[in-house]
């Protein structure tokens, strides 16, 4: 007897073939045919001792890219601000991702722009109709899955002479990290990295405090913490504590532990 004999007909005939097989791509989040789709392992964000299968195309570079990160998965979401550059990477325009990417029509938008020239987030605020949070939130998901990066920081913000809200000193600048940008707080994992706060008790600098809906500025002076934070671009307030614990809990009750 062999699962044919089983099996009813009518149901084997349900069954698809693999060149039927899709699956949604875990980093791109397309839907691709079996063929191009392949699986890495990756420690999982929630259980630093547990692994995640993500499937990825295996055609496509920007998602290749995974093979062999050394981080968690899912990937820290990217902190932006509204001066900062966004620009194509090299991945998306191999990809020529705007044609062939099955993306919504901001997100399509946003990569042609790019496609042509880098620009601000600022710009992208002003040129489309669409709320501040649904331009931060693609541009986001588009550094995010490897189509768009951050240019690197050229220059320390100017600060206006009759800013109100308190900021980092006049010529400070932001620590130098491996990125555009550099974490003391995230609320990825509401961590404090030790290392850079060590940093910045030094003088002269000011890290990150990443956040899904806010961004802070954080810096050490006077014997005391102090964050400035700014929401879709818009600068909300300043804030200070002894510790950078206090701090973080100060900020994250006022505009979310996410």
């Amino acid at each position: 007897m062999t699962w044919l004999d089983i099996v009813p007909l009518h149901r084997v005939a349900q069954v698809p073939s693999l060149t039927e097989l899709t699956w949604s791509c875990m980093v791109c989040g397309d839907e691709r045919p079996d063929a191009r789709v392949s699986v890495a392992h990756m420690r999982f964000a929630a259980l630093e001792d547990h692994q995640v299968r993500v499937r990825y195309c295996n055609d496509r570079s920007a998602c290749r890219s995974v093979i062999g990160r050394t981080e968690v998965w899912p990937p820290p979401v990217p902190v932006l601000q509204a001066d900062q550059v966004l620009r194509l990477t090299p991945a998306a325009l191999t990809d020529r991702a705007w044609e062939t990417r099955d993306l919504n029509e901001l997100a399509s938008g946003i990569l042609r722009w790019l496609r042509d020239e880098s620009a601000p987030i600022q710009t992208l605020l002003n040129s489309y109709d669409q709320s501040a949070q649904d331009i931060f939130d693609t541009c986001r998901s588009l550094v995010g899955v490897g189509l768009v990066e951050v240019a690197p920081v050229t220059a320390a913000p100017a600060w206006q002479a009759d800013d109100p809200i308190p900021h980092p000193p006049a010529g400070w600048v932001e620590l130098a990290g491996p990125g555009p940008f550099t974490d003391v707080i995230t609320n990825f994992d509401h961590s404090i990295d030790e290392d850079v706060a060590e940093k910045l008790r030094e003088g002269g600098t000011f890290a990150r405090h990443a956040a899904w809906n806010f961004n802070g500025l954080v810096w050490f002076d006077g014997g005391r913490w102090h964050e400035r934070v700014s929401v879709y671009g818009q600068t909300r307030n300043a804030y200070t504590a002894d510790t950078l614990e206090q701090l973080r809990q100060i900020v994250n009750d006022e505009f979310g532990w996410q």
